[in-house]
């Protein structure tokens, strides 16, 4: 059984089903749901789904525009895809048709309320019915009841832990044409020490948030009022007299250790805390261990053996694929946040730096091979960093 109809549970469910598993998702909302995202999905989480000619609508990107503190904007554009732009609650419903095709049941509507294990299985109840099964995937979010249940996690704490506050903002042709630059690019703005904003263009809709670390945040709110203020300046439009949605929500950074199993219990993406440090991006993460959590079931429910010890097969190949590059991205968010105008100034010297970085999002590289290209061009970045400020004029 799945609890949780995003990106991580719908994954899980047609991994299960795709094995010829009989798999149950329960999801407390009907589908599709909004939820706050920018909807950046990367080329190497679209490499796990396959393909996505169904996901309706979307928008090719190409690269991006990142403003450094003084505003300096860095652009670089590939001749090939690095990510594609949707909604997350297009998104999501896609991938849920998925599993449903592939043979998940799937229940909308159905919120969980309790969760005991017992000698048969795990038993789920939810205000209308009650379930067994032999395995359950938390796949419920960061707040989700899972996790608590299992006495997995009490709370997230404020240092390895961010928020985010996305917006959906709706403008006419003209305006959109006053505010993006690009509709292949997406805008970042690292603007303060604690986080930074963005702007991804949907069509007529912008995707326009900020997010950072909570031990850094004092008020988003205020902070989100001066970005969008920021953004505004000089245009005949105003972004907040424009807004159509707003979304305040917890993100957990990844590479902090933490329980992800136990006895008949896997945590999966958001739930489990499987999020990029540096920017937030959890799309890919949610994806790459609800699959890799399906299959771990798969082979547990045919071994008849869904103790810890086996489950513990989930968590080593999590780590394997993504967790021990997160837990090197964690180290270089925390250095790249505490001084920002020196990594920004950088990349703004060494447009080297800023294309592999894109490269790093799109899943080219890793976190610490980037990190290790960094150190490599050292000598270089900080000799065009000596020669734009002393000696060209």
């Amino acid at each position: 059984m799945v609890i949780g109809g995003g990106s991580s549970g719908a994954m899980a469910a047609k991994t299960c089903a795709e094995s010829g598993m009989s798999v149950l998702l329960l999801e407390k909302e009907k589908i599709p749901r909004y939820k706050a995202c920018g909807g950046a999905v990367s080329k190497k989480a679209f490499d796990l789904i396959g393909k996505y000619d169904e996901l309706e609508p979307f928008f090719n990107l190409y690269g991006a525009r990142t403003f450094t503190p003084d505003l300096e904007p860095l652009v670089h554009k590939f001749d090939d895809v690095v990510s594609i732009l949707t909604f997350r609650n297009s998104f999501d419903e896609f991938l849920i048709k998925n599993a449903e095709s592939n043979g998940a049941k799937i229940i909308e509507n159905e919120k969980v309320v309790n969760i005991n294990q017992t000698s048969e299985g795990v038993e789920v109840s939810t205000l209308k019915n009650k379930y067994l099964s032999k395995i359950l995937i938390g796949a419920d979010g960061v707040n989700g009841i899972v996790a608590k249940s299992k006495n997995m996690r009490k709370n997230w704490g404020k240092g390895n832990s961010g928020i985010c506050v996305e917006l959906e903002i709706e403008l006419d042709d003209t305006a959109i044409k006053e505010y993006v630059f690009d509709p292949q690019l997406i805008d970042f703005y690292f603007i303060e020490n604690w986080g930074y904003g963005w702007m991804f263009p949907k069509g007529n809709i912008l995707s326009v948030g900020i997010g950072g670390m909570r031990n850094r945040v004092n008020d988003p709110m205020s902070s989100l009022s001066t970005f969008l203020h920021l953004l505004s300046d000089g245009k005949s439009t105003k972004l907040d007299e424009h807004i159509v949605s707003k979304k305040a929500h917890l993100i957990p950074a990844g590479g902090v250790n933490r329980v992800t199993y136990s006895n008949r219990v896997m945590l999966v993406g958001d739930a489990a805390g499987f999020v990029d440090p540096f920017l937030g991006e959890g799309i890919y993460y949610a994806i790459a261990s609800g699959i890799i959590a399906g299959e771990v079931a798969t082979e547990a429910i045919r071994s008849n053996d869904c103790s810890a010890d086996f489950l513990k097969e989930y968590e080593k190949r999590c780590d394997k694929e993504f967790n021990n590059d997160l837990r090197f991205a964690f180290k270089f968010a925390k250095n790249a946040y505490n001084h920002l105008d020196f990594f920004m100034l950088c990349l703004k010297s060494d447009p080297i730096l800023y294309k592999n970085y894109l490269l790093t999002a799109k899943g080219d590289y890793t976190y610490k091979q980037y990190f290790n290209q960094c150190v490599k061009r050292f000598p270089i970045t900080v000799g065009k960093i000596i020669y734009k400020k002393y000696v060209k004029i």
